[in-house]
C-alpha cells in the first residue's frame, strides 16, 4: 500500500509502509541529537545510507539541515519511493537516489558533509515478520553491509564531515567504533537514543567526524 505524509514544514513524502522500518519513529530524535551535537554549522551536501523511501533524509532537507540529500538503497521499491517524492515537490535538482548494496557501487556526485542512517540492526537471521521485504531491510548477514560502508565511505566525504548513525546493539559497540577507526573516521561519542514509544527498543546513536 502507498501513503503519504506532510513533513512538518513544505515536504509531502510518498511511501511503501514496508519501506520505513522505524525511520519516522526515529527522525525527530535524530534532529534533536543532531542540533545538539553537530560540530559544523552547515551542511550542504547530505546522504542517507540504507535509506528505504528516505525518512531520515527527507526530514533533514524540509527542516534545512541540509540543501541537498542523496539516498541510496538495495532496494528498488525504497529508491523509487525517494524518487516519487522529490518529483511530487518539484525538488529532482536537491535530491538524488541511487540503487546499490554498495558505497563503492554508487557515482561520485561531491563530497558529503553530513551522513545519517538507520541500518539494519539484525546480524546472524531475518526476524519475524508478515512482510518479506520488510524482514529484508532488518537484516545485515555478518554485518557485510556495515564492514563495506565504514571501509569506503572516507573517500565520499568532505573535510570534518559528520555521521550519525542509529544502532541498537549496545553489546558490540567496541566493534563499531573499530570499523569508524579503521575507515579513517574519528569517533566522538556514543549518545542516548531511547525512543518513547511502546515496542520501541532502545538505540544509541553513533556519532563520527571524517
Amino acid at each position: 500500500m502507498i501513503y503519504s505524509e506532510k513533513l512538518k514544514n513544505t515536504i509531502v513524502r510518498t511511501f511503501h509502509g514496508s519501506t520505513m522500518c522505524g525511520g519516522d519513529q526515529m527522525r525527530d530524535l535524530l534532529v534533536e541529537r543532531i542540533r545538539q551535537h553537530r560540530r559544523r554549522s552547515t551542511y550542504r551536501r547530505g546522504y542517507e545510507w540504507c535509506s528505504g523511501s528516505g525518512p531520515l533524509g527527507y526530514t533533514l532537507l524540509d527542516e534545512n539541515i541540509v540543501e541537498h540529500i542523496t539516498f541510496s538503497d538495495l532496494y528498488q521499491v525504497g529508491i523509487d519511493d525517494c524518487l516519487a517524492t522529490a518529483q511530487h515537490n518539484n525538488i529532482t535538482n536537491s535530491v538524488d537516489a541511487f540503487l546499490s548494496s554498495t558505497i563503492a557501487g554508487i557515482p561520485q556526485i561531491g563530497a558529503l558533509d553530513l551522513v545519517v542512517s538507520n541500518p539494519p540492526h539484525n546480524w546472524h537471521e531475518i526476524p519475524q515478520s508478515n512482510n518479506r521485504l520488510e524482514s529484508r531491510f532488518l537484516l545485515d548477514q555478518d554485518m557485510v553491509a556495515h564492514k563495506e560502508f565504514f571501509k569506503n565511505i572516507k573517500a565520499r566525504l568532505s573535510e570534518k564531515a559528520e555521521l550519525f548513525i542509529i544502532e541498537h546493539d549496545a553489546s558490540i559497540k567496541d566493534v563499531y567504533i573499530s570499523m569508524g577507526e579503521q575507515g579513517g573516521l574519528t569517533f566522538i561519542d556514543w549518545y542516548d537514543f531511547d525512543i518513547k514509544q511502546d515496542g520501541i527498543e532502545p538505540h544509541k546513536l553513533l556519532h563520527f567526524i571524517a
